[in-house]
């Protein structure tokens, strides 16, 4: 390598135009402001810190057993990227001789051994990559058709790309000690071996041609960093850290009744969920560019399992086209998102489950933007999934999704010679026992609500019912897009329950449990719930 004192000044003007291209493609990140406010997000700065810290550079949900091969192949990309990062950098002050006296040398020997194993770490991890693509490609990842792709260079060329620059880095490297002979070369485990593959002239006569190709590699690969796969290595960053993980799955209040009682509402121009990118949340965009086609949430989604046609990873990345469809392109016409990019049926296979948000290691929070998508059809378009009708019309007429009436609520306790306390004639009580819709009327679900009571009386528990006061949570309304349904239900449910004074309510329904003790606290219910 040339004195790295007297590098000449054509390799800053490059790195500055290098720099200004990578700054100029970042907007592809800034896409994101065309989203909505999220009134809901609170952002702790040590929270951030720490989730940048573990799930970004640490790779904490990277690391799976249950994706080993990925897992390893992705470790030795990014904790080779790093140290060879932290190596340049170190090297560059070390040069322009900042903080001297604090930092090693190249030569110094553990540095030597640290660098050379970077590299080693990035071309294994090159290596399993190009392999997984080229001849075990999991069905998941995406394919050739995959829509979502868009990204220069391809998955291949990338990989083939990076391939390049850290073999030139290694033979860049090999030709410096060839020449200079430092005394600590052996150290060098990778370098040094390839320097005795060649002459001293030979070395000396293309040392020059091999650094200014690795540097011009490197300085291509930051210049179109963003506009290839390897942008999520910025984006994931971003993203963990403006992720409150303590709310991955919640859904967004949207208060369709306040909407619904204001006369100066222009329903016209009012879309109630989400089928455009200017419809979602900033950081729902966000997770969309974040994105990085692993397909594990796809590979563990049940409905895709069972062949439903839905992969959360293609409707994420359908957001992430829409959203550039609309701001980098530009389209005059863009396709629609629901509707057209993502099909009706994708959407109406989701089951909530969250898996998919389990599974992401860059904590992209699937469940909430399909439920957004799903508003829409039902709110803005009218298009509820007709299996489920029925349901939606049990709740609205009834109070349950099989439309039973409410005077058959206890029937499950009365044909059991159950005598219950009822919070109407009680007015206080420890604890409130929610029973459920499926406690109530589901004949399964009625043994274990007769056997919960039981043991209440044998413990000799202040307890007490609703009766047939209790209705529906709204849990499976909400799940569906009905949420002008869920918030009237939980409402009605808020205002029956603030008419009493209890310390606990205890549900054996877990979709009950988490619609009152957390979904209600958002319209100003806030009750302590077990399960």
């Amino acid at each position: 390598m040339p004195d790295t004192h007297h590098i000449p000044l054509l390799f800053y003007v490059l790195a500055l135009l290098a720099l200004i291209y990578f700054g100029y493609n970042m907007r592809l990140l800034f896409t994101v402001r065309v989203g909505k406010e999220e009134k809901y997000r609170h952002l702790r700065p040590f929270s951030s810190l720490a989730n940048a810290l573990t799930f970004g550079v640490g790779q904490r949900k990277v690391l799976n057993r249950r994706f080993t091969y990925a897992s390893v192949m992705h470790f030795c990309l990014g904790w080779g990227f790093i140290e060879l990062f932290f190596a340049t950098t170190v090297d560059f002050f070390v040069t322009r001789g900042w903080f001297v006296s604090y930092l090693p040398a190249k030569d110094t020997p553990w540095f030597a051994a640290l660098n050379d194993l970077g590299g080693l770490l990035l071309l294994v991890g090159i290596l399993m990559a190009l392999f997984r693509r080229s001849f075990s490609k999991p069905e998941p990842l995406p394919q050739d058709s995959f829509r979502g792709r868009g990204n220069f260079l391809g998955d291949t060329g990338i990989l083939l790309f990076l391939l390049v620059l850290v073999l030139g880095g290694f033979l860049s490297e090999a030709a410096r000690l060839a020449v200079e002979q430092p005394s600590t070369a052996v150290y060098s485990f990778i370098g040094w071996p390839l320097s005795g593959l060649a002459s001293y002239s030979a070395w000396a006569g293309v040392e020059r041609g091999l650094w200014w190709g690795h540097a011009i590699t490197s300085l291509l690969f930051v210049a179109i960093l963003p506009l290839t796969k390897m942008f999520h290595s910025v984006a994931v960053i971003v993203n963990v850290a403006l992720t409150d993980v303590k709310s991955l799955g919640l859904v967004r209040p949207m208060h369709v009744s306040e909407l619904m009682e204001d006369p100066e509402a222009d329903f016209d121009d009012i879309s109630l969920g989400a089928h455009e990118a200017s419809e979602f949340t900033w950081k729902q965009l966000l997770d969309s560019v974040s994105c990085t086609e692993c397909a594990r949430c796809t590979t563990v989604c049940p409905a895709h399992a069972t062949g439903r046609p839905l992969s959360p990873m293609k409707l994420i990345t359908d957001i992430r086209q829409d959203l550039y469809a609309r701001t980098i392109r530009k389209e005059a016409e863009p396709e629609e998102l629901v509707g057209g990019r993502i099909k009706n049926a994708e959407l109406w296979s989701c089951t909530s489950c969250g898996a998919c948000t389990g599974a992401c290691p860059v904590l992209i929070d699937h469940v909430p933007t399909f439920t957004d998508m799903r508003r829409y059809l039902v709110l803005s378009e009218g298009e509820p999934p007709e299996q489920a009708m029925e349901a939606l019309e049990g709740m609205t007429n009834r109070g349950n999704p099989w439309a039973l009436p409410a005077s058959d609520r206890l029937k499950w306790a009365s044909d059991a010679d159950l005598e219950l306390p009822l919070m109407a004639e009680k007015k206080k009580a420890d604890v409130l026992y929610w029973v459920g819709c499926a406690g109530a009327y589901d004949p399964r679900n009625q043994g274990v609500a007769r056997a919960f009571v039981k043991i209440l009386q044998q413990a000799g528990v202040d307890f007490a019912v609703l009766g047939e006061e209790e209705t529906c949570t709204g849990d499976s309304a909400r799940r569906l897009g009905e949420e002008y349904l869920f918030e009237t239900l939980a409402l009605q449910n808020i205002e029956t329950l603030k008419q009493y004074d209890f310390k606990t309510i205890v549900t054996p329904c877990p979709h009950c449990m988490h619609s009152l003790g957390t979904e209600y606290k958002d319209f100003d219910g806030d009750f302590e719930v077990q399960h």
